[in-house]
């Protein structure tokens, strides 16, 4: 029947409903007539409205226009503020849609010209055909519970196993035959890689092209998974994901050891720790009762997010990003959703509001954390070997000491509590001595302690503390509360620190008289401490709207303890403050008295693990500033005292107790007495004089600082862990930090799935909810991303986007089959990933079918294998393994293989940025996952090859194919570097050249060259001998590339030339290439 008959018989049929309706095109009919016989909303519509609807009349409530929306058949059945109905199922005349979209007139029309989209012929009979079937909406795909289909009968002669059912079902729908198994050397290579990210050796070729049983490939199968190299190739995906790398990138792109993190991704892999648990740790894993260092460790998944140092940020605006960045990994990678879309308004696609995205956000949000980052030499260094003491990481974290370090420190610990136990009977059980103290005993006694005095009273200022002196004072003197005062300025004032410089073991007491002419919102007002950066390790006093905060830090706020005086200061109005601290770690043993009185104050923060001492400038530890001293007055970046006012400055290196902190008050104001209080001096005499006592103390302090040193030497990585109270989170209008709307709780879009009624809401809670067996989403993706990482690209495309303006799955039944049958096998990721590579789907020949270049050109039916670019990290490993410079050792620190020199010279902003030094003892010749991951200079070869920046979530990588690629193959010195030692062991295992050609060929392609090929090969062979033969300073120059001292025993041209082959080889398509 001829095209215009066919038309016509469509018109013909739609006559009743044209007569009453919108007409139809030639056009829109000629594509009704190819349409399937029954129009589903989800596979049909959806991304119709999606493409071209959503944006205005989407769930986005900000920017719906018309008061329409179309995104749900409330809105699209609602009747319209004109009267009329948007969609009347099977009435084409009564809905409005139809009207529109087949208008001619540009100011009815939809979309409007101004949006610049537009409806094919196709689409437009796609709407009205659903129309005329009723208009049925129905949920996303992906947001309905997986149900476990029947699986298909179909592939009966050739289905392996479940997965080839649903493939063949397609396959036999589209009339298309699947493709034969690969050869087995093609089918060896692909598993090697697929499985373990390497090529196989000769040797395991020939056995398994060889091999006669049955099931030599699922016994290679099995073998491959079980290698430690299975752990390294699914870790190398997960990289991405987790956005990994060792710098925290921003502008001044720091360094930090997060490398323990990956050797937990590679060891969960090779472990199969069950997916469901891989999720829950990695999100919550601190939270677990009585959780093991590794689930600990887990978490630090939420803390690979960039981090930023500079020193003018605004902490909090950065502490906020880190938070939304957790909040967008989350929904990445385990939810397939773009949630991030959501922060600055509602989602215009999906159904998740602003509100749904704080809410998810909520649960990130208690960490101890500032937004800016904490550093010390760790953050400069080209190497991971330094000393652990003058390193520093911003909170929370773990330490991760060595079986012998544990026991040592575990032991002091118990040392430490036992003498503890020891002191506090002896305080509680020491008889009363008969008071003999006097004034003068006191007063000698608190200037044997004193270690700075500072009384404002001389001019020029000095210290008065015994062999102390003042470094300079740059503020002015003012009338004091006790005789003269100065008042801040810029800078600050410095002075001899060394005495008042503690450890977390050490005793202390600190006093001052303080001044505010108005409210501080925030001011750094005295302090033994460094900088922000360094987490203000040492002792400080800073006010918050004028309540002061007593504060000893290792890096604040996770390391500290943080004492608050609840009622703020009087503005113009002198208060004094004495701080005591026995030494004890702990918040109970401070003490605090204000104007001579002692009060409570509220304890912000109690965790103390590692020293507090300050980073003295020769240490190398102190970046941007150096260390002050004893310092009052200005703070490197930080909101300083300005116009406020400190008077009698007074440190001690010892603890006050009543009478000391009595005495330090009353003293300067000239009204000081011992009076005749028995237990105040009972007490003084305790603290101060028992023998016992004092023996226990400093038995303790020995112990102590035993501890510190011990735990000082051990390596910490940041993890997650949430302060006792959890910090309020809010809808950020516009999603900026400081834009405050309405306050949510920790919560998640229950049009998905309701929350578990026993699930705490914090971060475990949100853990549950996504294992939950009946949440939508998770084994979907994860099943996703598995596929991905097999075959090359998802049953979903869109691996990262499961929403509206996601892929619709190419098998939607299969997809829901992994999902549950994923589940309901205890969410084993080997199972899974054997299930695949065992199929006959992947078993299939790559070969390009001229059948299907005008059906299936993408291959999205599967009746081929696919044919790709392998992953950066592979080409690179393949030269390595090929060449047998591999060194296969798991796990460790990243390392500094062949990079251009310069490269990090050119995006370094400090003189004190590190250097980049070719590791040529260790790592030349690591996996590319270990190459260390310079956020703001990557490794520029694995960059042409598409490698992540890892600056952000990414679940896909793109795979782009471009002559910067070839480059890097005939140039880059760890490939001309494996070429030659790979010709030179070539020539050493073989008779004559042409083995030694073959040799090559096999070991890079994975097969024996053709006869046509090997000739191509050999003639090129000799072209190049003749070259390096009349060149022979052109061949030594090419064989000087590369550290490795290679064999060069069959001769300089002949070894060159060998290379040069070697070279051409690996820079085939088949040398790189998926086949």
């Amino acid at each position: 029947m001829s095209t215009p008959t066919r038309v016509a018989l469509v018109l013909l049929c739609f006559l009743p409903l044209l007569a009453c309706g919108p007409g139809m095109s030639d056009g829109v009919a000629e594509a009704y007539e190819r349409l399937p016989e029954t129009i589903d909303f989800n596979f049909h519509v959806k991304p119709i409205l999606s493409d071209r609807c959503y944006a205005c009349h989407g769930p986005d409530m900000q920017n719906q226009q018309a008061g329409l929306r179309l995104d749900t058949p409330e809105g699209a059945y609602a009747a319209l503020e004109s009267g009329k109905t948007a969609i009347k199922g099977g009435s084409l005349r009564g809905s409005e849609m139809i009207h529109r979209i087949t208008s001619d007139d540009p100011e009815l029309v939809m979309p409007t010209p101004e949006s610049n989209l537009s409806l094919t012929d196709e689409e437009i009979a796609v709407l009205t055909k659903w129309v005329e079937q009723g208009a049925e909406y129905k949920e996303h795909w992906a947001f309905v519970a997986p149900v476990k289909p029947d699986v298909p009968s179909a592939g009966e002669e050739w289905a392996t196993n479940e997965i080839d059912r649903f493939v063949a079902a397609k396959l036999e729908l589209e009339d298309v035959a699947p493709s034969p198994e690969a050869e087995r050397p093609y089918l060896i290579r692909r598993a090697y890689f697929d499985l373990t990210g390497l090529p196989p050796s000769i040797p395991e070729l020939d056995r398994w092209e060889a091999a006669g049983e049955p099931d030599w490939y699922e016994t290679m199968v099995d073998e491959l998974i079980a290698r430690p190299a299975y752990g390294e190739r699914m870790a190398n995906y997960w990289m991405d994901v987790a956005r990994f790398a060792d710098s925290e990138g921003y502008l001044d792109d720091f360094h930090h050891e997060m490398f323990p993190y990956r050797d937990w991704v590679i060891k969960a892999y090779n472990e199969n720790l069950p997916y469901d648990e891989f999720v829950k740790w990695q999100i919550a894993g601190d939270l677990f009762e009585n959780p093991t260092t590794d689930q600990i460790l887990a978490t630090a998944f939420n803390r690979n997010h960039k981090q930023n140092s500079e020193g003018g940020i605004i902490p909090e605006e950065f502490r906020v990003e880190y938070v939304a960045d957790r909040a967008n990994t989350v929904g990445t990678a385990f939810m397939g959703l773009t949630v991030g879309c959501a922060r600055c308004h509602d989602h215009k696609y999906d159904p998740f509001s602003q509100k749904n995205y704080f809410e998810l956000f909520g649960f990130f949000n208690s960490t101890v954390e500032r937004g800016d980052g904490i550093f010390g030499l760790n953050g400069v260094q080209n190497s991971m070997d330094v000393n652990h003491a003058l390193s520093m990481n911003a909170g929370p974290t773990l330490p991760l000491p060595s079986a012998e370090t544990q026991r040592i420190y575990d032991h002091l610990l118990e040392m430490i509590a036992a003498e503890e136990a020891e002191l506090s009977t002896a305080l509680s059980t020491a008889p009363a001595a008969a008071p003999k103290l006097t004034s003068q005993e006191v007063a000698r006694f608190v200037d044997s302690k004193t270690v700075n005095h500072l009384t404002f009273d001389e001019s020029p200022v000095r210290e008065h503390a015994p062999g102390r002196k003042l470094n300079w004072n740059p503020h002015p003197i003012v009338e004091g509360k006790i005789g003269q005062a100065i008042e801040i300025g810029t800078s600050y004032l410095s002075s001899d620190g060394a005495g008042s410089a503690f450890e977390r073991g050490d005793p202390y007491t600190v006093c001052f008289w303080i001044y505010t002419p108005e409210l501080f919102e925030e001011a750094h007002v005295l302090y033994n401490s460094n900088t922000r950066i360094q987490g203000y390790r040492g002792w400080d006093v800073v006010l918050d709207s004028n309540r002061v905060h007593l504060r000893l830090n290792h890096s604040h706020p996770y390391q500290s303890i943080d004492l608050r005086v609840d009622e703020p200061l009087a503005n113009e109005t002198w208060t004094h403050f004495v701080w005591s601290y026995d030494g004890s770690s702990d918040a109970a043993g401070m003490r605090i008295y204000r104007d001579g009185n002692p009060v409570t104050p509220s304890v912000m923060r109690n965790h103390l693990v590692r020293s507090t001492k300050p980073f003295l400038r020769e240490s190398g530890a102190t970046i941007y500033a150096d260390y002050p001293g004893l310092a009052i007055g200005e703070r490197f970046y930080d909101e300083d005292f300005a116009g406020g006012r400190i008077d009698e400055v007074r440190v001690l290196n010892v603890e006050a107790g009543d009478l000391i902190a009595r005495y330090l008050y009353e003293r300067p104001l000239g009204q000081w007495s011992l009076g005749s209080d028995e237990a105040e001096q009972s007490e003084y005499q305790l603290l101060h004089q028992n023998a016992d006592v004092l023996a226990l103390k400093q038995k303790l302090n020995q112990l102590r600082t035993s501890a510190v040193t011990t735990i000082d030497t051990v390596r910490e990585i940041m993890v997650m862990g949430d302060n006792t109270s959890p910090r309020p989170a809010y809808i950020l209008n516009r999603g900026v930090y400081d834009e405050h709307g309405a306050e949510v709780e920790p919560g998640v879009p229950e049009n998905l799935l309701a929350w578990p009624e026993d699930a705490p809401r914090n971060r475990l809670g949100l853990a549950r909810w996504l294992t939950d067996q009946q949440n939508p989403l998770t084994a979907r993706v994860a099943v996703n991303q598995l596929w991905y990482v097999m075959f090359g690209r998802g049953l979903v495309e869109s691996v990262e986007d499961f929403g509206n303006q996601g892929s619709l799955p190419s098998h939607p039944e299969l997809l829901d089959w992994l999902a549950v049958d994923f589940r309901e096998n205890g969410w084993d990721v080997k199972r899974l990933v054997r299930m695949m590579v065992t199929s006959s789907t992947y078993k299939q020949s790559s070969k390009i079918r001229q059948d299907l270049l005008d059906r299936d050109a993408g291959n999205y039916w599967l009746a081929r294998a696919p044919r790709y670019r392998r992953s950066a990290e592979m080409v690179r490993d393949n030269a390595l393994a090929s060449s047998g410079l591999l060194e296969e050792k798991v796990g460790g620190q990243s390392v500094f293989p062949y990079q251009p020199q310069g490269l990090w010279k050119e995006v370094n902003n400090h003189g004190f940025s590190p250097a980049y030094i070719e590791d040529q003892e260790n790592g030349l010749y690591r996996r590319s996952l270990y190459t260390f991951w310079k956020r703001n200079s990557p490794s520029p070869a694995m960059l042409t090859f598409d490698a992540s920046l890892r600056g952000e979530c990414q679940v896909r990588r793109q795979r782009s194919s471009t002559p910067l690629q070839a480059l890097v193959m005939l140039n880059d010195p760890q490939i001309l570097e494996a070429c030659r030692v790979l010709a030179a062991n070539s020539l050493a295992d073989s008779r004559n050249e042409v083995e030694a050609a073959d040799l090559i060929f096999r070991n890079l392609i994975g097969r024996h060259p053709t006869p046509n090929e090997r000739e191509i090969i050999q003639q090129y062979y000799e072209n190049e001998l003749n070259y390096f033969d009349d060149h022979p300073l052109a061949a030594q120059d090419f064989l000087n590339t590369g550290y490795h001292q290679t064999d060069q025993r069959a001769g300089s041209a002949k070894l060159a030339a060998m290379a040069r082959v070697a070279n051409t080889v690996m820079n085939s398509q088949e040398g790189y290439y998926k086949n």
